[in-house]
């Protein structure tokens, strides 16, 4: 091996001569970083940005001070370029208008993106299909009239408008509101996420009449060819392949259709979600096809390479923009424009000039986990590979693989795929932090199965762009063109079924702090530094990185012993926010997690998709130990089903009463009918039973007697938790009758924690129920508009710390073994 190849060279001042966009890039990113360190910029900061310009023009032929001026402005421009975005809003903009609860409003909006249908697939009962786009605010009613108005707004249509397009002016009437944070840990937060698209406000329509279409513009020739190259893609596809024709879409331009959201989750699990995310790997493929079809064409190298640069162009117009495919695409130009002027591109170059101007545009983006994971992969790649590479080069490996026989057959075929295989180890290395602190996961299987799929996504890629063009040519064949285009999706598909199978595919992986992430990627870069101790002891190199993985790895263990000391143990009772309806988590130390109800009006069975799964991801669980039902209503039921299939929960328990009040609950039905066929029958429990949770922790059923006549809410579970001599309530729906039961014996009822009945509704009996319980601490799961019901609750619980879940946000109970409990809220408490 040749060491002295697998030495990055030293950062010098030639070298930043020789890459100043490097360098730059650099310092304005370490004004966007620390943009909140700044009190926020005046418009005088700009007279001193360009003074400093000015000064080190001037001062150019003192070179030190002039690079300082120089460094100096490009970091105060990245302040003021992220305070800009982050802080600045104009007096008219439509956040101005805008509170966390739900008002009634009339807006006059012009849509400035295409609209997208987001189906409630798979709930039960169906939820409508929804219709989403963004739009740019125009005016609004206010008590002096119709004002005018600007900003970025999130358009939500209840029932799917058939004439709503981009480009037209609508006035609506709906809801207005700020985008909803994450209202629990794991969870997206699209507030966030939208926040950094400019977009502070969201409005949601409930009926298509409260929309009005006012004036009609052409959506102009952008939007006409991307909506012609998605008909274009799309004819020939049958209904029954319509999920063949999602994902084809989703490879190829980028749009994710809810239909493939389980082929995504796959994808996910098997660490390959950049396979189907528009990529620098997209880009490269169909800039390569195409540049190869010219060149077969006997086109002239020059003439091929301005070929595939309008290609990309064109490509990179008819996709989503995303940070992604605009630094694919300008990467690929710039390779192009190499070519045409005979020169060689320098890579490193050519992508701080995109970062550069990515950051320009939109700072924020530097924040943004695609941003990061594309940029920093790509880095990554560029520095590493060629000395990596040079590490494993040898003379005597050729030597051996020109030998006729079967070594050397066996050496040649290593040679052959040991670059594939060592720039799919460096690309994992270098995202392994990022995923772990954006995505809270660890994909083992991410190196050989993102090898095994790039065959059929680079098939598909090239598949879906003939289909295009044949289906422009010769469109009465188009059911051919989609056939044959549907041959590497299907081989994409089946191959991400056998992978989703391997065994650990998918780790939960608690995000690590930053800090973390810093030292790992230093320890990363360690082996390649010209240190004397490292060239006289080669296998020294391989320490730094392998102690990086292992911290990132290890770093879950050591953030469960900054939150419990050593030599205490603590169990959890989380109650996740889920809107209208209720789902506690149950998470003994050292023991399997028990869930007590997964029900929600508004996700329906998406909840474990968007809430539990996430949640258990993030506390680095991976599996369910048992499901309590509290009774078959839907807002405590509807994900009951996919919870446990999706975690195969070997333990469903439900009262005495759930299967035969059934009949009346189509969703308790459907589900006690799935686990019957299933094998996995719910078990009945009753007043008396004890279960032990492990951990210390046990549980205690209350209610309901299996004599009790009553209707679902009255019949329900009511349960008790202890742990270290403390105790958590949880009563879910009961309502007058059976709290008239239970306070003949108010002993039992005493507890720490009082998880609120009927989402902390006010009945006749209530009073005295909170009185026998005597809890200092009552939790409620309820939706963002109380009811009066609600409101009276409160009144009641006054003298008590009351937290909701709709301001709170989800709401963690703690007990540690020597009895101590506090409690934690995901969102700051009022």
């Amino acid at each position: 091996m040749h060491a002295e190849n697998a030495e990055l060279k030293p950062f010098n001042a030639g070298a930043v001569a020789r890459r100043p966009a490097v360098l730059a890039v650099v310092l304005l990113m370490a004004g966007i970083v620390t943009h909140e360190l700044f009190p926020p910029l005046s418009l005088r900061s700009i007279y001193v940005l360009l003074a400093l310009a000015i000064a080190a023009v001037a001062s150019f032929r003192v070179p030190r001070l002039s690079s300082i001026l120089l460094g100096a402005g490009l970091v105060l421009a990245g302040v003021n370029l992220a305070q800009l975005e982050h802080y600045h809003v104009a007096a008219d903009d439509i956040a101005v208008f805008v509170t966390d609860t739900p008002r009634l409003a009339r807006l006059e909006v012009e849509l400035n993106e295409p609209t997208r249908i987001l189906s409630g697939l798979g709930q039960y009962p169906a939820l409508p299909p929804r219709q989403v786009t963004c739009a740019q605010v125009k005016r609004v009613m206010s008590t002096r009239g119709w004002i005018d108005a600007s900003g970025g707004i999130l358009v939500q249509v209840g029932q799917p408008h058939p004439r709503l397009a981009q480009g037209q002016r609508v006035r609506l009437m709906g809801y207005l509101q700020r985008p909803s944070p994450a209202m629990n840990p794991g969870q997206f937060d699209w507030a966030q996420y939208y926040r950094r698209q400019g977009v502070l406000a969201s409005i949601t329509v409930p009926w298509a009449e409260n929309l009005t279409i006012l004036e009609e513009h052409s959506a102009g020739p952008l939007a006409y060819a991307r909506t012609k190259a998605r008909h274009l893609l799309a004819m020939g596809f049958s209904l029954e392949a319509s999920v063949d024709h999602a994902l084809l879409q989703a490879l190829l331009l980028g749009d994710h259709d809810p239909e493939i959201r389980d082929i995504q989750e796959l994808f996910r699990r098997t660490g390959t979600s950049h396979h189907i995310s528009i990529s620098g790997m997209h880009v490269a493929v169909l800039g390569a096809f195409v540049f190869g079809i010219c060149r077969l064409l006997c086109l002239a190298p020059r003439t091929s390479a301005r070929t595939m640069i309008v290609f990309v162009l064109c490509y990179g117009a008819l996709t989503m923009p995303s940070a992604p495919v605009i630094r694919a695409v300008l990467l690929s130009v710039g390779f192009g424009i190499g070519l045409l002027n005979r020169r060689t591109v320098d890579s490193l170059q050519l992508l701080a000039l995109c970062a550069l101007v990515m950051l320009c545009w939109r700072p924020n983006d530097l924040f943004n986990a695609g941003f990061q994971l594309s940029f920093g992969t790509v880095l990554g790649l560029i520095v590493l590979t060629g000395p990596v590479f040079g590490w494993f080069d040898n003379p005597e490996d050729r030597i051996i693989a020109e030998q006729h026989n079967w070594r050397g057959r066996r050496w040649r075929l290593w040679l052959g795929t040991r670059p594939i295989l060592l720039t799919a180890t460096i690309a994992w290395l270098i995202s392994l932090p990022l995923i772990a602190f954006h995505f809270e996961q660890l994909n083992p299987w991410a190196i050989p199965a993102g090898i095994l799929l790039a065959i059929p996504v680079m098939g598909g890629l090239i598949a879906g762009i003939c289909k295009v063009m044949l289906s422009t040519l010769y469109p009465g064949f188009s059911v051919w063109w989609a056939a044959g285009a549907s041959v590497p999706i299907i081989a994409m598909r089946r191959v991400l079924g056998w992978l989703a199978l391997l065994p650990g595919s998918d780790v939960p992986l608690p995000a690590p702090s930053i800090t973390i992430v810093v030292v790992f990627y230093i320890l990363v870069i360690v082996p390649f530094l010209r240190w004397p101790v490292l060239a006289r002891r080669r296998h020294l190199r391989w320490l730094a990185p392998l102690a990086g993985c292992a911290l990132i790895l290890l770093y879950p263990l050591r953030a469960r012993w900054a939150i419990a000391p050593a030599g205490f143990a603590e169990t959890r009772i989380t109650l996740l926010s889920v809107g209208a309806g209720q789902c506690c988590i149950i998470a003994p130390a050292g023991a399997p997690v028990s869930v007590v109800d997964a029900g929600s009006v508004a996700l329906g069975n998406d909840l474990v998709r968007k809430t539990i799964s996430p949640f258990l991801r993030h506390e680095g669980r991976r599996e369910i130990g048992r499901l309590l039902l509290t009774h078959g209503d839907f807002d405590h039921a509807s994900s009951a089903l996919e919870t446990a299939e999706s975690f195969g929960v070997p333990e469903i328990l439900t009262s005495p009463h759930f299967r035969r009040l059934a009949g009346d609950l189509p969703s308790a039905e459907t589900l006690i009918d799935a686990l019957d066929r299933q094998g996995n029958s719910p078990r009945q429990i009753a007043r008396g039973d004890r279960i032990d949770l492990g951990g210390g922790a046990q549980l205690a059923v209350l209610w309901p007697r299996t004599d009790t006549e009553a209707d679902s809410n009255n019949t329900c579970l009511v349960l008790k938790i202890t742990a270290a001599g403390r105790s958590v309530l949880l009563p879910a729906d009961i309502q007058d009758p059976a709290m008239t039961q239970l306070l003949k014996d108010p002993a039992e009822l005493k507890c720490d924690v009082l998880v609120a009945p009927h989402h902390g509704s006010a009945e006749s009996q209530t009073a005295a129920f909170l009185s026998a319980t005597e809890a200092k601490y009552i939790l409620a799961s309820d939706d963002r508009t109380p009811t009066q019901r609600q409101v009276r609750f409160d009144t009641l619980a006054a003298g008590r710390v009351l937290y909701r879940t709709h301001w709170a946000g989800a709401i963690t109970v703690v007990i540690r073994s020597d009895g101590k409990l506090w409690i934690e809220t995901h969102l700051p408490r009022r």
